[in-house]
């Protein structure tokens, strides 16, 4: 399994109103198609020290006629540079039932 290094969270800002919404779609109707969507990055630990990395977000959107897409374009896209915070450790013990984590609990 793959541990995603960076989390992205969307928000639809309405008039005095703001929810958070799933991160893979958004799906517009008549009532909020003038509504401000907001996709927020932010990069997580992921505890696997291998360095940072380049990650390319792309938006697009499906413009459907029933249940069938009738057209898909390409909105935007960006590159996340992703700064790898982990720290490489060993936490080991031998014999020593009195154990300091890595939080110094």
């Amino acid at each position: 399994t793959t541990v995603p290094q960076a989390a992205l969270l969307i928000t639809k800002t309405n008039v005095g109103s703001s929810n958070s919404l799933g991160t893979c779609k958004i799906v517009l109707t008549n009532d909020d198609w003038n509504a401000s969507f907001f996709v927020r990055a932010k990069g997580v630990l992921d505890q696997i020290y291998d360095g940072d990395h380049l990650v390319q977000q792309t938006a697009t959107i499906d413009y459907f006629n029933s249940s069938h897409v009738v057209l898909s374009e390409q909105l935007d896209s960006a590159v996340l540079t992703i700064v790898d915070r982990d720290s490489a450790a060993l936490c080991s013990s031998v014999n020593d039932p009195h154990i300091t984590t890595f939080d110094g609990r």
